[in-house]
């Protein structure tokens, strides 16, 4: 019996033994479904100019820093970035492929990488034309949407016409040049240059010259900085004396990053000079300052605050002519479905006249949602944006606040869809509505329709307005054109649409709802070339339709119908 017992005794324990290793081996491993997947390196072969430093930074993948819980959601945050930069436009094409680097007990480690095509971004355009009205005019338009494979974006329009027909040595002049974002080391820069100027039988008159510069991320000791400028002079002339006058002056910088405590500071700071006439002395200078951070936390969030402090001086008289004090606060929010949420406040203050003579409350309430992406020459996905603003005075006792008190609200949505595989529809709506005062149109009818034109808009302020804009774009065909050995593949598109607006632009205090109301209709062709992607060649005709009807019921005559017919190297929408 004993030992019967002693073997048992001896079996129980060999047994809990082997239960205990088993343990210990396997909370020392982790499961196969456990271990998670990394992207240990990014590869990028790039065929054309594009810098592939700078396409390592718009991808923004740092090797080793996202896990993902399998090779599916890997796959997929690879594919996202793929398509960020074919939304860019400027290459023929992008490719994405995974490769396995190592497989460890502790990691999957993924090589991506992206197969880089450029497209074509230089794009010359000279013109010339005759219009009975004023005469000649000659022109060349530069455009690259990618200037030097730099990302960067470079136009330069410049262009000389007859100012009357029977005038031979009259001409007016126009040179207009943009660059953006072009970095220099790891600093961006700006620059926007405008002319326009007349000569008159040799002289030079009526010039006025616009520019700007910014010279962005330029670090110093572990913080950004930034400066700025621009200016804007006109030409005053009598007789042969020609001089500059009228200026207006601005200079500023931004300085981010300062660390104070356990917080971040940034400060920002600009200078205004504006004077009238052609003397720049005893000018109008206005200081704004602004101290500001983005790195306190409220509900686990960052919460962007600020204070600032606007300070208007005229140097002639020598007094302040104005003195604002404003603060505020901002923090946003992820919420379901993708959905960004920002809300702001602020204490808006004027001192011009006396201490806190005009005292507002201002609250804004952003929410954004969605991204459109290209399918080749089609687009998808929706982009929607939703803007709440409400002001109220804090100073006025509560008639004042009644009666006083406003809000504005802009609703603007842009969808695309793909009905089969050959119809894209596309829809763009934008409405606003105001109550308190009438507010300025968030948009000019003009530009949001295709067949009308602005002057019909009897005032630019009202109350409410919406403006729909529609398209049913399918491709025609697609061709191929050889020359010099090269083959630019591209596509004919076809596109009618439908545009409605309506809006409410009775006078200050006569809300009586919407008044002027339009409707039109028409086609618009594109073509597009494949490593031309960044310019579509469109062509867009549109009529008011409530002109064709009334020519329909015999209103109006042919010639009297209201059309419009846009060339252009973008899509309306």
């Amino acid at each position: 019996m004993t030992s019967i017992y002693t073997y048992s005794r001896l079996k129980i324990a060999g047994f809990l033994i082997l239960i205990f290793c088993m343990a210990g081996t396997a909370a020392g491993t982790l499961s196969a479904s456990d271990i998670p997947y990394v992207i240990g390196d990014v590869t990028l072969h790039i065929e054309g100019k594009s810098s592939k430093w700078l396409l390592l930074n718009e991808l923004n993948i740092t090797p080793f820093k996202e896990q993902f819980s399998s090779e599916e959601s890997l796959r997929a945050r690879a594919e996202e970035r793929k398509q960020f930069l074919f939304n860019k436009r400027i290459f023929e094409s992008v490719d994405c492929t995974l490769e396995l680097i190592e497989s460890t007990e502790k990691q999957h480690i993924y090589r991506v990488i992206y197969d880089i095509t450029d497209g074509n971004t230089f794009l010359p355009i000279p013109f010339g034309k005759y219009d009975s009205n004023y005469g000649a005019k000659l022109g060349l338009k530069l455009f690259d949407k990618n200037l030097f494979g730099l990302l960067s974006d470079f136009t330069l329009d410049t262009s000389i016409r007859q100012l009357n027909v029977t005038a031979v040595d009259s001409f007016a002049i126009l040179s207009i040049l943009d660059l953006s974002k072009l970095p220099i080391f790891n600093q961006r820069i700006n620059l926007n240059m405008r002319l326009d100027i007349n000569t008159i039988e040799g002289n030079l008159q009526d010039g006025i010259f616009t520019g700007s510069i910014s010279w962005n991320d330029i670090s110093f000791l572990d913080q950004n900085i930034g400066v700025f400028s621009n200016i804007t002079i006109k030409q005053y002339s009598a007789g042969d004396i020609s001089t500059w006058g009228d200026p207006y002056l601005n200079a500023g910088f931004t300085w981010k990053g300062i660390p104070l405590l356990d917080e971040k500071l940034d400060i920002y700071f600009n200078t205004n000079l504006q004077k009238e006439g052609i003397s720049w002395e005893k000018p109008e200078l206005t200081f704004t300052s602004r101290l500001s951070s983005n790195t306190l936390q409220a509900w686990d969030k960052n919460l962007y605050t600020y204070i600032e402090h606007i300070f208007a001086y005229d140097t002639e008289i020598r007094d302040v002519t104005a003195q604002q004090f404003n603060t505020g606060a901002a923090i946003s929010f992820a919420l379901p479905e993708k959905i960004s949420y920002r809300l702001g406040g602020n204490l808006l203050t004027d001192h011009s006249d006396g201490l806190f003579d005009i005292s507002n409350i201002s609250t804004t309430h952003v929410f954004r949602h969605g991204r459109i992406n290209w399918k080749e020459n089609f687009r998808e996905g929706d982009s929607t944006s939703l803007s709440l603003s409400t002001l109220m005075p804090i100073n006025k006792g509560i008639i004042g606040l009644v009666y006083d008190f406003s809000t504005h609200s802009v609703l603007q949505s842009t969808f695309f869809t793909m009905i089969g595989d050959w119809l894209n529809f596309g829809f763009r709506g934008i409405g606003f509505l105001t109550t308190g005062a009438p507010q300025y149109f968030p948009v000019v009818p003009g530009e949001y329709m295709r067949g009308i034109l602005d002057r019909h808009l009897p005032n630019k302020s009202g109350y409410s307005g919406i403006s729909i804009n529609t398209n049913f774009t399918f491709k025609l065909f697609e061709f191929t054109i050889y020359m010099f050995g090269k083959s630019p593949d591209g596509e004919f598109l076809i596109s009618p649409f439908f545009d409605f607006s309506l809006f409410d632009t009775t006078p200050v205090g006569d809300n009586s709802g919407f008044d002027w109301v339009r409707y039109t209709g028409g086609l618009e062709f594109y073509l597009i070339f494949d490593r031309f992607r960044s310019y579509p060649f469109t062509t867009s005709f549109g009529i008011d339709l409530q002109d064709a009807a009334s020519f329909i019921r015999g209103d109006l005559d042919f010639d009297e119908i209201e059309f419009e017919l846009l060339l252009s190297l973008n899509m309306f929408y």
